[in-house]
């Protein structure tokens, strides 16, 4: 009976071990905020996925997207408020997403869409209905942004077409971020 209750605490001791070890490789690879992968992850998971785009020969699509007058926001309302703002897009685009598709907080207002095997015309369509649902969304103050709504300005790069290493096709997809914002906001370009 001894050795039975010696052995079971042993296992229970082990079995919490590997959920904080589980909760602990979580927290390495996710926003705090939005509970969305962070830039770390998505390096890794985009020489990956250039790695294996090019090895059987496919394309995917990168978005880079940036809330429109965020600070404005956060300056009216408070970074509480901007928090809950980030949140809530977050949630947005996880539900306009494929289990596939990689959603990352890339820094501040910023976020990074990684979408395997999707053509640069297919990542317009999301990233359009992404846009869409977002400057719909009745986030609380909205009112005060203008247009009165949150919007979001998004850049696309593709592989191979824009790129075919990370730093390149992220500074593509920047750029067409800019031309978003230049063109007058709330846009995909």
């Amino acid at each position: 009976l001894q050795l039975v209750q010696i052995l079971a605490s042993q296992a229970a001791s082990a079995l919490a071990n590997a959920g904080l070890y589980r909760t602990l490789e979580r927290q390495a690879i996710t926003d705090g905020l939005t509970g969305l992968y962070n830039h770390r992850y998505f390096q890794e998971n985009l020489a990956l996925e250039i790695f294996r785009s090019k090895r059987y020969a496919k394309t995917f699509s990168l978005v880079f997207l940036d809330v429109d007058f965020f600070k404005q926001y956060n300056d009216t309302h408070g970074h509480l408020h901007g928090d809950a703002v980030l949140v809530a897009l977050s949630k947005l685009l996880i539900a306009g997403l494929r289990k596939s598709d990689v959603a990352v907080r890339y820094g501040g207002e910023e976020f990074v869409l990684l979408l395997p095997e999707t053509p640069k015309e297919n990542a317009f369509a999301v990233a359009g209905t992404i846009r869409e649902k977002i400057a719909a969304h009745p986030f609380p103050g909205r009112e005060t942004q203008p247009q009165g709504k949150v919007t979001v300005s998004m850049g696309i790069a593709a592989f191979p077409e824009d790129g075919s290493d990370g730093p390149t096709l992220l500074h593509h997809a920047d750029d067409a971020l800019y031309q978003a914002k230049h063109r007058g906001r709330n846009r995909v370009c």
